[in-house]
């Protein structure tokens, strides 16, 4: 028996929620899953999570990755402002020049306040989360 063919639902944002968080900061680093690297980042005030599997993690690909996410904001109404990551994004700091990203220590990237390790808990069903599948 062939499965039903599922239509994707076109979602549009309130306009309430893209004036109070039109300027965002992002949360992002490299998370194994399954062995997989991916590139993955949390929103601080939407909590909209996103991840790209990568399976190299070159500077310039990385900073593709993150102007990518910057882009999907962007088209939705918002502005990436400022993006925490750790010491590993040090050398995409010149290929973003539109975006200011700060390094922080692993522990302020991934505990409270909006950090990666909040995934674990939005992982069970109350976020949406975005996987975008790159080839470059």
């Amino acid at each position: 028996m062939k499965p039903e063919r599922v239509e994707p639902d076109n979602l549009s944002i309130p306009r309430s929620i893209r004036e109070r968080y039109k300027n965002l900061t992002l949360v992002g680093g490299v998370m194994f899953l399954c062995g997989l690297p991916f590139f993955i980042t949390l929103s601080r005030g939407i909590r909209f999570a996103s991840a790209q599997y990568r399976p190299r993690r070159t500077a310039k690909l990385l900073s593709y990755a993150l102007y990518e996410t910057i882009k999907l904001y962007k088209r939705a109404g918002f502005e990436v402002q400022t993006c925490l990551m750790d010491n590993e994004f040090e050398p995409l700091k010149p290929l973003m020049s539109d975006t200011c990203i700060i390094n922080t220590t692993a522990k302020e990237n991934t505990c409270g306040g909006g950090g990666l390790r909040d995934l674990s808990k939005l992982s069970k069903g109350s976020t949406d989360v975005l996987v975008q599948r790159c080839e470059r």
